[in-house]
């Protein structure tokens, strides 16, 4: 997004959550080691161009709201494929034209075991 003629980007930073990044601090923090960024951007089709203002609109609101770490779907907090889903699919977007898909979050490894953090 734009703003005040600077590019920012919105993201949902654990321990801090939905936060507003400049677009240029985002590039720089994802670099390999040629000093080159290793971020990929993605352009919508032009179908979704009319749903974006809305979806910004949505993300800017819940600026500071929570990191969701336990990953539940209807909370008051977000995890960061859920913010992009939320943003374009509370929009008059029927379910199966949302350019985005999700899947439920889960702690199972690929055989379906509890993964183990440690």
């Amino acid at each position: 997004m734009q703003k005040d003629g600077q590019w920012f980007i919105l993201e949902e930073i654990s321990k801090k959550g939905i936060y507003q990044t400049p677009l240029k601090k985002f590039l720089n923090s994802n670099k390999n080691e040629f000093n080159k960024s290793q971020t990929t951007v993605v352009r919508l089709d032009n179908y979704y161009q009319t749903y974006i203002p809305k979806a910004i609109e949505y993300g800017i609101e819940r600026i500071n709201t929570p990191y969701d770490e336990i990953f539940l779907w209807d909370d008051d907090s977000y995890y960061c494929s859920e913010l992009v889903y939320k943003m374009f699919s509370t929009q008059n977007i029927s379910r199966n034209s949302i350019p985005f898909f999700t899947h439920p979050m889960t702690f199972k490894n690929s055989t379906g075991k509890p993964m183990l953090v440690g």
